[in-house]
């Protein structure tokens, strides 16, 4: 079980990497934090347009999960073609070249930050065990894998329901089926797959959202790490309740919802501010992949994104 964790964590981050390499080819966002922030949002919006017509029609598992798998496939094959090594090599030498410049308390701010996170990711992962929700999400997650026909039983009861066309609002999201889709690839059980991973990567994720949300705000990269600091020793000991942010990030980070407000939606406000400044029209296409992979991610993104604009 360590040994296809390790290899789940390792090739999810290979795989946004490759596919971000793409959208940043397209959108010339191409830091290498951008490249595995957009790379995510990416795959996110990827998944919604391919299985949202799954959930509708409630076809079988697999029809969706093979066009999936033979997708990310020609994605990650397709980005060595697209990227050449010289444009993979320079991104990764301005990389390195900025890390150099570094100077000794900027090495040891990077240093700790970078440690408080793994820890919370680490910690998250290994102790945090709430299974308030477990009997509707990780059982829709559970029940999707080989079914013949998707989303056509009650995920608490397991009884069989009658569904029209979007007649459930979880219907919409497909972020259930996504991680039913991994679980099948990596023979992970999705318990373990809700509990003991995504938190780790997601964790992760969102601070580096956080920290692309500060960058535009400050301007200054010596700033951002110290206000990030800041924001993971806050949320380092501040996470008393599941009821609030702090809570939902350490506690709840394998539930979409969640990976929506702390990943989702702060790429969008950040968008929407770098976008306020900047009129470049790649950033739309950004802007648009983003708010279909906060539908992916929940429902209720339908409503608060639009609330973000207004």
């Amino acid at each position: 079980m360590i040994l296809k964790t390790i290899i789940c964590i390792i090739s999810f981050f290979i795989i946004t990497y490759r596919i971000g390499l793409i959208t940043a080819k397209i959108t010339k966002k191409d830091r290498i934090l951008e490249i595995f922030i957009f790379g995510l949002i990416t795959l996110f919006a990827l998944l919604q347009i391919i299985l949202f017509p799954s959930i509708i029609f409630h076809i079988k598992f697999i029809i969706p999960y093979v066009i999936i798998c033979v997708t990310v496939i020609i994605l990650v094959v397709s980005s060595f073609v697209i990227v050449k090594q010289k444009e993979e090599k320079r991104i990764w030498n301005k990389v390195i070249k900025e890390v150099k410049k570094q100077k000794k308390e900027d090495v040891i701010l990077n240093i700790i930050v970078i440690t408080i996170i793994f820890i919370q990711a680490m910690v998250s992962s290994y102790l945090f065990r709430e299974n308030a929700d477990d009997s509707f999400y990780v059982s829709l997650a559970t029940q999707s894998i080989d079914s013949d026909s998707l989303y056509m039983e009650d995920p608490s009861l397991g009884l069989k329901r009658e569904y029209t066309l979007l007649s459930s609002f979880e219907q919409i999201s497909a972020y259930e089926l996504g991680i039913a889709m991994i679980a099948k690839t990596f023979s992970v059980p999705s318990a373990s797959l809700f509990h003991s991973i995504l938190p780790f990567i997601f964790i992760i994720f969102s601070y580096m959202a956080y920290y692309y949300l500060i960058n535009i705000i400050t301007k200054d990269k010596k700033y951002s790490k110290i206000f990030l600091l800041i924001l993971s020793i806050i949320f380092l000991f501040t996470g008393f309740s599941s009821k609030f942010r702090t809570g939902c990030l350490l506690y709840k980070g394998w539930q979409g919802k969640c990976v929506f407000l702390n990943f989702g939606l702060t790429i969008l406000w950040s968008l929407l501010l770098e976008r306020n400044e900047d009129k470049n029209k790649r950033l739309l296409i950004l802007i648009i992949l983003n708010n279909i992979a906060n539908v992916f991610l929940s429902s209720t993104a339908i409503f608060m994104v639009a609330f973000t604009y207004i």
